[in-house]
C-alpha cells in the first residue's frame, strides 16, 4: 500500500493531466517544455521531482485541435 506525501493525502490523478504529476508527492511539473527536448507523441521523459526528489517518468501525449471560420 502506497503512502502519499504531506502535500498529497490521496493518490494523485496521473493519467491525461495538463502537466506531468509526481506519483510520489502529487506535485505538478508546470514547466515541462524546459525538460522536453525534441519530443513527440508517445515519447517518455524522465526527471527528478523538485518537491520530493522522486524519480518521475512521464509519457508525452500530443493532441492537435483546429478552429475554422469563414
Amino acid at each position: 500500500m502506497a503512502t502519499w506525501g504531506v502535500n498529497c493525502a490521496e493518490q494523485p490523478e496521473l493519467e491525461w493531466t495538463d502537466f506531468p504529476v509526481c506519483p510520489h508527492c502529487g506535485a505538478e511539473e508546470e514547466t515541462p517544455w524546459e525538460i522536453m527536448d525534441d519530443m513527440g507523441d508517445g515519447d517518455e521523459m524522465e526527471y527528478e521531482c523538485e518537491m520530493c526528489g522522486g524519480a518521475v517518468v512521464a509519457t508525452v501525449h500530443i493532441q492537435i485541435n483546429y478552429s475554422t471560420r469563414s
